[in-house]
C-alpha cells in the first residue's frame, strides 16, 4: 500500500503484486500439460484459469478443443457457446464450430 498526503487528505493506492496474471499463468501451465499429453491435468488447468478469469478466451478455446478431442461433445458445445458469448468476434470461432458440429461422433451435423 502507498499512502500520499494531498491537501490534508490521504490517498491510498493499492499496488498490484508484481508478476504474471494468475489466470494467464494457469492457462500457460494447462497448455503445457496439454502439449505433453496430460489431458486431465490440462482440463483442470483450463477450468482453474477460467475460474480466475471467466473471460479468458484462450482458455475457453483450448478447453473446447480438448473436450472435443476427448469426445465429450456436450461439453465442447458448451465451451463453444461460452467462447461465442465472451468473444463474439474471435476469428477462431468459425473453424471451431465447423470442427465441433462436423464431428463424426454426432452424425456429422
Amino acid at each position: 500500500m502507498l499512502a500520499l498526503v494531498l491537501g490534508g487528505g490521504i490517498l491510498w493506492h493499492a499496488r498490484r503484486p508484481a508478476g504474471p496474471d494468475p489466470a494467464r499463468a494457469a492457462f500457460e501451465r494447462a497448455f503445457a500439460a496439454q502439449q505433453m499429453g496430460r489431458f486431465h491435468e490440462a482440463r483442470e488447468g483450463y477450468l482453474r484459469a477460467l475460474a480466475l478469469d471467466p473471460n479468458l478466451a484462450d482458455a475457453r478455446y483450448q478447453l473446447a478443443l480438448l473436450t472435443h478431442a476427448a469426445n465429450t461433445q456436450d461439453e465442447s458445445r458448451h465451451d463453444l457457446a461460452e467462447l461465442e458469448r465472451i468473444a463474439p468476434g474471435d476469428p477462431r470461432i468459425s473453424s471451431l464450430r465447423a470442427l465441433i458440429e462436423g464431428s463424426p461422433a454426432d452424425g456429422g451435423r
